[in-house]
């Protein structure tokens, strides 16, 4: 098994004796290459540091989890690569594939590298293969405890049939008969709710970009048989301390994308090779090319190789693209789009089409100065010339802010590295290839606000209305596309869920909130966050039945000015600098979606209620009676409300201990459901039958069966709410 996931069997960069892997020198080495922590007398990396000993450093820390001579393990290795990871382990971060360093060290990052060079004899010893040595982890595991089933459970059944399976779908079969979980085992992302599609708890069985068939087919087998053995037949988590091994598939997933190799202990100089940025950018692009002899592209890139391990220099022409510094106009406002567009293309299309062509245009660009440099160091020799052309006109040198290592996402470039373009976006790749140096030149000097031969407009065309936006609706939409909400953990909104949020930003006066934000001199990237943070925010005033339209407009206005005065002085000051600059939150969100609303009330429920009232209705399905159990204090009696509500056209009971109980829900009718017109001099206790047609309540002690059996035979739906104390 392990054998197919052997480095050979990736897009590597070799020469006979070793293999070269890369390293995009993170923040903390880079700290150590500012203090000459990590240079000698001339100058030269030395060495590149464990986290483990940087952390060892730092007095205020406790005592690390591992030691420098503790052996490598699956749990090192998981702690190291998973996302919040430990910064007290032996473990080096390397990756095979020069597009993935790219993407760490020019998006997040100094944009400088090493090459670490291992002899091929010694794989497997200092270096192993993340990915590989995980998987080969979890599979004796796996195997020890299916050794200890007794031979007539049903489980080794499944665990042949997932053997025996020709396909991943074969294998999602096999295992759905016996899993008994009320979670949907293929989550590709965490459960939608709403619409909201949220950041992952993760594909168990899946396939990754950067494995081929066969390899995808054999890691699914694996984490089905975990899966099956951890829901059913009782197995511990492989992690110590965690609830399950959802965080460790994830992380086998984060090991493939980055096609991560783990240097164990410090990498020492006779290791390292120092090389400028753009030899990484050339094995990168060679790492792109496709449907080329495949031993030329090998023997090309040992070319590259000799050449770097000389320590040849590259001669980088002055006026050379690579060196220019052209940005991406970012700062188009939403007016100005509005015009530019006739008001009929929404800003997020337009400006996402203004920077993938720029970035296109850039990458483009930089790739064919590359490939002249590729022709400087092997001499113009023609045997690789179809290989040199091959990049000129097909490779992309790697932008991090339209690439993406998201499995069989975009456009693929090279195993786990793809544009980041999608439907008509994907249009503009053969366009920007198609133009000359002095086309994709222009394109860069004016931002991507360029329409050399018509791109933008021809593209702008595909995605335009009829008529024209309202103004209104084109400012929420701008607000909305401009927001990261990714950060806060939401990777893509339902089209459905999209449309409410923008109708909802709408309505709350977002035109004349924008423009009082750019009277204040905010920063016009700032805007959106302390916008949506204003709206998202609850009335502080009343809406009497004598109010209009206009009177709301103005008390919500007021609103906003008062929040601003507030806040003036941090406005300006970036991030958290007041309330008004913190990033959003899920359930900020989710309650400005009315998620938690109560349909036909005032009342919107807290999250754990809501929790509570979905559980409960999962159980009624079920069952015929549900407890739900909340402290005093909790809103147990919203949460009755709620099914009330939701339950009012069927037969029920509300019963409490007290009268006090009881008035106090009459209270909650009157003030969330019904309203005060019209109860003027009317007795309380039959307001709730005006809003509510058959729900009935009661004090318990006043309750008889026999009064259960004559008038309440046909209920269907009996609210117990438990009063804990």
């Amino acid at each position: 098994m392990e054998s197919l996931f052997d480095i050979d069997k990736f897009n590597i960069i070799e020469d006979e004796e070793n293999y070269y892997f890369f390293r995009a020198l993170n923040m903390a080495d880079n700290q150590d290459l500012d203090t000459g922590t990590i240079l000698d007398n001339t100058g030269n990396i030395e060495k590149i540091r464990t986290d483990r000993e940087r952390y060892e450093e730092n007095a205020e820390n406790e005592l690390p989890k591992y030691s420098k001579d503790a052996e490598i393990s699956l749990e090192q290795v998981y702690d190291h690569i998973k996302m919040h990871y430990r910064k007290d382990t032996n473990c080096i971060s390397l990756s095979s594939n020069g597009n993935v360093s790219i993407s760490y060290g020019r998006g997040f990052y100094k944009d400088r590298y090493v090459m670490v060079k291992v002899p091929k004899s010694e794989l497997g010893e200092k270096v192993i293969n993340a990915g590989q040595y995980m998987i080969g982890e979890i599979a004796k595991k796996v195997e020890e405890y299916i050794s200890s089933i007794p031979d007539d459970s049903r489980l080794l059944e499944t665990i042949s049939e997932i053997d025996n399976s020709k396909t991943s779908e074969e294998i999602r079969k096999a295992i759905e008969t016996r899993y008994t979980t009320r979670e949907p085992l293929d989550p590709s992302n965490a459960k939608p709710r709403k619409g909201i599609t949220y950041r992952s708890p993760v594909a168990r069985i899946s396939s990754y970009q950067a494995l081929n068939e066969e390899q995808s087919l054999e890691k699914n087998k694996i984490i089905a048989k975990l899966t099956l053995l951890e829901r059913v037949g009782g197995m511990e988590p492989l992690i110590p301390h965690t609830a399950n091994n959802n965080l460790l598939v994830q992380t086998i997933g984060n090991a493939f994308s980055s096609l991560e190799l783990i240097h164990y202990g410090d990498i020492e100089k006779d290791e390292i090779i120092d090389v400028p940025r753009e030899i990484v950018d050339i094995f990168s692009l060679l790492q792109q090319v496709e449907g080329q002899d495949q031993q030329l592209v090998e023997d090309l890139k040992r070319e590259v190789v000799q050449f770097v391990s000389e320590r040849r220099n590259l001669a980088i022409p002055e006026n050379s693209t690579l060196s220019n510094d052209y940005r991406v106009k970012d700062n188009i406002s939403i007016e100005e789009m509005y015009d530019l567009t006739d008001g009929k293309v929404e800003y997020g299309q337009a400006n996402s089409i203004v920077k993938n062509l720029f970035y296109l245009a850039r990458s483009q660009s930089k790739a064919r100065e590359l490939a002249k440099l590729l022709n400087q160091i092997i001499g113009d020799n023609p045997q690789y010339r179809d290989i040199v052309e091959y990049i000129e006109n097909n490779g992309f040198r790697i932008e991090p802010e339209i690439t993406t290592r998201q499995s069989n996402r975009g456009v693929k470039l090279s195993e786990s590295i793809s544009l980041d373009l999608k439907g008509e976006e994907t249009e503009l790749i053969n366009k920007i290839k198609g133009l000359s140096e002095e086309e994709q030149i222009e394109i860069m000097k004016n931002g991507g606000l360029s329409d050399v031969k018509g791109i933008m407009s021809s593209t702008f065309s595909k995605t335009k209305r009829n008529e024209k936006i309202d103004k209104e609706e084109y400012y929420a939409e701008a607000i909305f596309s401009l927001y990261d909400w990714q950060k806060i953990g939401i990777e893509e909104f339902t089209v459905a869920e999209r449309n409410n949020l923008i109708q909802r930003i709408q309505n709350e006066y977002c035109v004349e909130l924008y423009q009082k934000l750019e009277e204040q001199g905010i920063d016009r990237h700032d805007i959106p966050t302390i916008l949506l943070n204003i709206v998202t925010r609850r009335n502080d005033f009343e809406i009497t039945e004598n109010d209009t339209l206009e009177t709301i407009k103005a008390k919500r206005l007021e609103q906003y000015d008062r929040m601003i005065a507030e806040n003036r002085e941090n406005l300006n000051q970036g991030k958290n600098a007041s309330i008004l600059n913190q990033a959003l939150s899920i359930e900020r969100i989710e309650r400005f979606l009315g998620y938690y609303d109560v349909q036909g009330t005032g009342i919107q429920l807290r999250p754990y209620q809501q929790r509570a009232t979905d559980r409960a209705d999962e159980i009624l399905q079920e069952n015929r009676f549900a407890s739900v159990i909340l402290p005093t204090g909790g809103g147990k009696s919203f949460v009755a409300l709620s099914q009330l509500m939701e339950h009012q056209n069927e037969e029920m009971l509300y019963l409490a201990p007290q009268n006090e109980i009881l008035e106090q829900m009459k209270d909650y009718v009157i003030k969330y459901i019904h309203g005060p017109v019209n109860t003027i001099r009317k007795k309380q206790r039959w307001h709730n039958s005006w809003c509510i047609s058959k729900p009935k309540i009661c004090n318990i002690s006043k309750f008889t069966c026999t009064r259960w059996k004559r008038n309440y035979k046909q209920t269907i739906w009996f609210c117990c709410i438990r009063w804990a104390t």
